[in-house]
């Protein structure tokens, strides 16, 4: 192979590097979006069901259960929305 050769071997696989690294670029801002929504719509989510355990269950039991629940789906979205925001580890 001659010089020309290898370089535009090169800058071919170049390229095709900056292309991948574009698509997932545009994949991963779409997938932190939908995680930001995500995780807030668990937070409200899981603070409705405290309130509704709260207010509809009478008995000790039930109501503790929904609530331990309630407080599971919270902290499922908090974890998601935390994670979201993070930096990945290639652009720290």
């Amino acid at each position: 192979m001659n010089e020309t050769n290898v370089l535009d071997v090169e800058a071919k696989f170049q390229m095709i590097v900056i292309e991948k690294s574009d698509s997932i670029t545009r994949f991963r801002s779409e997938n932190l979006y939908l995680m930001k929504i995500t995780g807030v719509l668990l937070l409200v989510t899981g603070w409705l069901l405290v309130l509704c355990a709260i207010s509809m269950l009478k008995t000790g039991i039930a109501r503790n259960a929904f609530v331990l629940a309630g407080m599971g789906v919270e902290a499922l979205g908090l974890a998601l929305a935390v994670r979201a925001h993070l930096p990945l580890r290639s652009e720290r």
